[in-house]
């Protein structure tokens, strides 16, 4: 089984319309990712935790703990989560909290850059660490669909006025390609081996 755990609904985003209330883009962005769920993967369950938007690292420890009974034994269990060095706070805060909860539940851990392939040089990125996932043609496709269904986000970087960041164009662009990128800090003993 996998389960999509979503911890915000993206309402404080920088790039809503001005007329939009919090309210609305909450609602807006769970629909898009139920529809992008649906398109990449219907079988999969998705798990609202809830948490604002913007301030996750205030409810980091709320976060971990969640995931950490949602793994339960997570001996059998790859947790994929944002890298903790993202440079997004939220990014960030989720990361470390995942890291928490594969460690309480003995779950194996993968981090994905987000912002970072933007806002980092290419020598900021551990890249002993890096692991590269090939996709099909198939996922590749499922993937788009599945990027498309985020409408609010995929069309505000189109344009976007000069206080607000040259984002997602940037970023989306690092996501249309046939691989997927991970970071995977070696074990203990992997560590020791080399």
């Amino acid at each position: 089984s996998v389960y999509v755990v979503l911890l915000t609904a993206g309402e404080a985003s920088p790039f809503a319309s001005p007329s939009s209330t919090r309210h609305a883009l909450a609602t807006l962005r769970l629909a898009e990712m139920e529809n992008a769920l649906a398109r990449l993967a219907p079988e999969n369950y998705l798990v609202f935790l809830g948490a604002p938007d913007g301030e996750v690292t205030t409810a980091e420890d709320q976060v971990a703990a969640s995931l950490t009974e949602l793994l339960g034994d997570g001996r059998r269990t790859l947790v994929a989560a944002p890298w903790r060095h993202d440079g997004h706070p939220d990014h960030d805060a989720a990361g470390r909290a995942a890291a928490t909860a594969a460690r309480a539940s003995g779950a194996r851990l993968v981090e994905y850059p987000l912002l970072a392939w933007t806002y980092r040089s290419p020598d900021e990125l551990p890249w002993q660490d890096v692991r590269c996932l090939a996709l099909s043609p198939e996922r590749q496709e499922q993937k788009a669909a599945a990027i498309r269904s985020h409408v609010s986000q995929v069309r505000a970087g189109a344009g976007g006025s000069g206080s607000t960041p040259p984002l997602p164009g940037r970023v989306l662009a690092h996501f249309h390609t046939p691989f997927e990128h991970f970071l995977e800090e070696p074990t203990t003993d992997q560590a020791s081996q080399e």
